[in-house]
């Protein structure tokens, strides 16, 4: 949390004089209620990202904004400060709007404990959550905190500094350092077959002091076989660490080293030894006193006596919390509970690690993603093409390419505002995408193209996704027959209207000139959302859009961007039964003008 203590100061003093003649006590207590309001006014509420046209700004789940869209990208609160963006700056601000951390730095991550990491002159450094500078940016890499260390580089420096930014242990002697993890942090000397005689190699774990408490010598023999047990080490967990074993044969074409992949992982405890013998062919390391190991392709989960909690024979296997353990056997999938016990059969897959109680996971019926909760149900449902875990209450999910905010309700929250203001018109920022009329009957959709073309024949509505292949639907808009734009039901959601040729003639002149125009409606949206994997087509900026506006019985009036002929725009007859796309203008957008900056009318030619 971040206090602006000059107002806390000024507002305390500005009322002291009321608290002359109360008690100590009762003026201690007014003083925190007084701070607790400010500090709630400041930072209670919860803020969505939004986008306007090009920026973007964040708003309450009211849908008010509250702080500007004024920034080329935000990205969500962690805890009381975001990431903004503004040309190729980042830096951050509180949910007053004010600028915690200059829009200075090159780039902004923000780590898992909520401390963010800065990168500036291609060197980094670490602000803490707290809205202070933690470790100043002068570093080539820097790693989040663990147990009160952050991994630092720079030159002649390889090591941990504390919290308070000082350097503390120089680990400049190993060649490879990790975290520290249940008070260990594993290191290596040396490179294998670097061929310095004399010189120690191997691995261990030095404590918070700095001091090697494990240490294994590697020796080598003649042809470059390893012929010590252990290869590599894992992190501490629970009092054990994983540990792995491979080895190096000479090629039978030469004397090449080639490495075979015969690895064999065990655990050994804090005094060196051994504890759960090397058998199995993967091992991760322990946390919550469990592991999960494999043996000839399938998966189990051993406790810290190596005993097997559930039986290693399983196609996937994952722990993603203390009490659910999601096991798959083929097309079936199972809720464990941390004693190896059964709970109940799922209708899911691909579950992801838990986030404030709920964790995506994919529904083996829709095979879209929704959230679950630690019984295994889907609390919120599985409709979404992508989803990311939850933070700060809220979680970005998308639905057919648009994105969203959810909250724990499942109560969506566009990131973009819906309207997209251009001269003196309100447009709708995105393409049409529903298959239902207005009045909520259906709209018929055609899974194949001749069902698309008899629909069209015999002029009955009807729309598609392209390919007609319904996972195609997150890249592509939705496109419609004339038909189905001109039913007296009616397309267009209530306050919008679909646009007439009138409309979009004006569009075009905002933007012009006809020749290029689709340079400038592509860079805000106006274009057929297109996902060409690996193609060099997929820069090209085309679209197609239905007008209101009829020609005769067969024709009607469409507009058509041209990427690849410069941007070129064209208002033309087409005839009824094409599949184009519909985008909507506000019914009452010039009583609601509002100037778009990002759109200016270019001059034309005399």
């Amino acid at each position: 949390m971040v206090l602006r203590n000059s107002y806390f100061k000024y507002h305390t003093k500005t009322h002291y004089h009321n608290f002359k003649n109360i008690g100590e006590d009762m003026k201690s207590r007014i003083i925190i209620v007084l701070f607790s309001i400010l500090i709630g006014q400041s930072f209670g509420q919860t803020l969505i990202p939004i986008k306007q046209s090009t920026k973007s700004g964040f708003c309450n789940e009211a849908k008010k904004i509250i702080i500007p869209c004024i920034y080329d990208e935000v990205r969500p609160f962690s805890e009381e400060v975001a990431i903004v963006r503004v040309n190729e700056n980042y830096g951050l601000v509180d949910k007053k709007g004010n600028v915690v951390l200059p829009i200075a730095y090159n780039n902004i991550l923000c780590f898992p404990s909520g401390n963010y990491m800065i990168y500036s002159n291609k060197k980094y450094g670490i602000f803490g959550k707290d809205g202070k500078m933690l470790v100043p940016a002068i570093y080539n890499s820097v790693t989040d905190f663990s147990e009160g260390f952050a991994k630092v580089e720079r030159e002649n420096f390889v090591g941990f500094v504390n919290t308070s930014g000082k350097e503390v242990l120089d680990c400049s002697k190993f060649s490879y350092i990790d975290e520290f993890s249940d008070g260990l942090c594993a290191i290596k000397k040396g490179k294998f077959g670097d061929g310095l005689l004399g010189k120690e190699k191997g691995m261990g774990y030095i404590n918070d002091k700095g001091e090697v408490v494990l240490f294994y010598n590697e020796e080598v023999n003649g042809y470059g076989q390893k012929i010590i047990d252990y290869n590599d080490i894992g992190r501490f967990g629970n009092g054990l660490a994983r540990i792995d074993s491979f080895y190096y044969i000479p090629q039978t074409n030469g004397n090449k080293l080639k490495k075979i992949k015969h690895i064999k992982s065990g655990y050994i405890n804090k005094k060196g030894e051994l504890v759960i013998p090397m058998i199995y062919d993967y091992a991760s390391d322990f946390s919550g006193g469990l592991a999960v190991v494999k043996k000839n392709d399938s998966y189990g989960v051993i406790d810290l006596q190596g005993k097997a909690v559930i039986p290693v024979q399983y196609s996937e296997v994952r722990i993603c919390a203390d009490n659910f353990i999601f096991v798959m056997d083929g097309n079936k999938c199972f809720l464990f509970n941390n004693k190896g016990q059964k709970v109940k059969e799922l209708d899911c897959y691909n579950v992801d690690q838990f986030s404030e109680g709920l964790a995506v996971a994919k529904s083996l019926k829709t095979n879209k993603k929704g959230f679950i909760d630690l019984s295994g149900q889907f609390v919120i449902s599985p409709k979404f093409d992508m989803a990311s875990y939850f933070q700060s209450g809220f979680a970005k999910v998308e639905i057919r390419g648009k994105g969203h905010y959810i909250n724990k309700s499942g109560e969506m929250f566009c990131s973009e505002n819906e309207e997209l203001p251009i001269g003196k018109q309100v447009w709708m920022n995105s393409d049409l995408d529903v298959n239902t009329f207005s009045n909520g009957e259906p709209i018929f959709e055609a899974n194949t193209i001749e069902q698309f073309y008899e629909a069209s024949k015999n002029q009955k509505p009807a729309c598609f996704s392209y390919s007609f292949d319904l996972n195609y639907k997150t890249y592509y808009s939705r496109l419609y027959n004339w038909y189905a734009v001109n039913d007296p039901r009616g397309l267009a959601p209530k306050g919008w209207k679909i646009a007439s040729q009138d409309d979009w003639k004006t569009l075009i002149n905002e933007t012009g000139p006809e020749s290029t125009a689709g340079i400038a409606l592509a860079k805000i949206g106006f274009y057929t959302k297109l996902f060409i994997e690996e193609s060099s087509m997929q820069d090209i900026i085309d679209g197609s859009w239905w007008t209101s506006t009829p020609v005769d019985k067969d024709f009607s009036m469409g507009v058509q961007l041209f990427g690849a002929l410069g941007g070129l725009v064209k208002v033309q007859g087409l005839a009824n039964t094409y599949g184009l796309c519909v985008r909507c203008i506000k019914d009452d957008s010039p009583a609601k003008a509002v100037k778009n900056t990002e759109v200016k009318k270019k001059s034309k030619k005399k």
